[in-house]
């Protein structure tokens, strides 16, 4: 891994969806309506901590298939692989995993073992439930997992009708590429316990998950489904000048705090969970001392 940039590749068939997650997750959401298949290979990137990303969206049409294959250069220092396959084409499913496995063997022969993100796409809220389609995502893992043996790999349900899985999935893979997630999840349940909060999220000024702490389920899933909807309300009020102290969202037997937050020049967003009305006064007392003793982390967080 190269200490200034981060390579992330996002491959897979044709029409699975891949460019549109990378627009999904960029927030280009006028441009989903115009695309036309990739050609070739595009480039996107974004910074997070000062880090360059590099995301390389691979076409996914045959002819260009057997080019990067033919080719080991394109896959050289890579650091997250994103594999993204279409849940709702099951004609298609065997030749997924051949160009998988495909990719698997360029790997081996560089003497790499990038982290891998399986993205099952189209998993889409109006049919996710459906017993064919959950019984193609456990055919699908089963077939995956099976070929990655000396591979890392994670499995994702992802939609671009369902941001918060898509943001989910990728921060994720994030994560897997720095050193120092477990401290900062470490310094974060240090937070959450004097502030009385039963879950704490970071989240970077993209949204994407940086850390996480919970004490439950429950409250785990409560703050990162509020994470997203909050952030898109408290963008569009940034937009017209508004600049909301925090967005609170009431549940039955506990709060739900949304607030932006500024470390080391960066903007961030914190999501957390109490029962406990002091838990925002406590916030405002404790957060300079996490600000303080996480900007060493950031700093370094992938090296």
């Amino acid at each position: 891994m190269s200490i200034e940039t981060l390579k992330i590749m996002i491959v897979g068939l044709e029409n699975v969806g891949k460019t549109s997650i990378l627009y999904t997750l960029e927030r280009k959401y006028s441009l989903l309506g115009t695309l036309a298949p990739t050609k070739g290979i595009e480039r996107s990137s974004f910074k997070i901590f000062g880090y360059q990303v590099s995301a390389w969206d691979l076409g996914g049409q045959e002819t260009y298939r057997k080019s990067y294959l033919q080719k080991n250069i394109f896959f050289e220092s890579t650091d997250l692989i994103l594999y993204c396959v279409d849940v709702t084409t099951p004609q298609n499913y065997e030749l997924a995993l051949d160009y998988y496995k495909n990719i698997l063997e360029i790997f081996e022969d560089l003497k790499q073992s990038p982290p891998i993100i399986l993205f099952l796409h189209k998993v889409d809220p109006d049919i996710k439930n459906k017993p064919e389609v959950r019984q193609s995502i456990e055919k699908l893992t089963k077939m995956f997992q099976d070929v990655s043996t000396n591979f890392e790999v994670k499995v994702f349900e992802t939609s671009i009708y369902d941001e918060t899985r898509l943001i989910g999935a990728f921060s994720y893979g994030l994560r897997r590429l720095s050193t120092k997630t477990e401290i900062l999840s470490s310094h974060l349940a240090d937070f959450a316990k004097k502030i009385m909060a039963s879950a704490v999220i970071l989240l970077n000024q993209n949204g994407y998950l940086i850390a996480e702490y919970a004490s439950n389920q429950l409250s785990a899933f409560s703050c990162q489904s509020v994470s997203t909807q909050s952030m898109y309300m408290y963008l569009l009020m940034k937009e017209k000048n508004i600049q909301p102290e925090k967005i609170t969202v009431d549940l039955k037997d506990e709060f739900i705090i949304f607030k932006a937050v500024t470390m080391e020049d960066e903007n961030f967003f914190m999501v957390f969970s109490s029962k406990v009305s002091r838990s925002l006064e406590l916030f405002q007392e404790n957060f300079p001392k996490f600000a303080e003793s996480t900007k060493d982390i950031f700093k370094l967080f992938f090296t």
